[in-house]
C-alpha cells in the first residue's frame, strides 16, 4: 500500500494510514506488563509498534525507488542497494536477540 502511495505522488497519505493505526493501539500503549501473564508493558510494545513501522515505510520507499531505477535500467544501483537491504536486515535480525531485556518479550 505503501508503495502505491508512493507511485501515485500520495505520501502524505501514509502518515494519515500511520496515525489510525496509532489511533487504534493507544489503549493498549498505557498498559503495564505482567511478568505471570507474560504480557509486555505498554512502552515495550509501542517501541516495538515503532520500529516496525519505520522500518516498513523505510523498506516501502526502497521498493518505490528500486521500482523506478528498474525502469531507468540502472542494474547495478538495483543490485548494490537491494543485497544492502538485505544484509542490513540480516544484521538487525542478528543484533535484537541481545537488546532483549525480559525473557517474555
Amino acid at each position: 500500500m505503501y508503495v502505491a502511495f508512493l507511485q501515485l505522488g500520495l505520501g502524505n497519505l501514509i502518515g494519515v494510514w500511520l496515525v489510525l493505526k496509532v489511533a487504534g493501539h493507544w489503549k493498549r500503549w498505557v498498559d503495564d506488563g505482567d511478568e505471570q501473564t507474560q504480557r509486555p508493558d505498554g512502552r515495550s510494545v509501542f517501541n516495538i509498534f515503532l520500529i516496525g513501522n519505520a522500518l516498513t515505510v523505510l523498506y516501502s520507499f526502497v521498493g518505490f525507488k528500486l521500482i523506478g531505477w528498474i525502469q531507468a535500467e540502472r542494474v547495478l544501483q538495483v543490485c548494490w542497494v537491494s543485497l544492502s537491504v538485505i544484509a542490513l536486515t540480516l544484521g538487525f535480525w542478528a543484533w535484537i536477540p541481545g537488546q532483549r531485556k525480559s525473557r517474555f518479550l
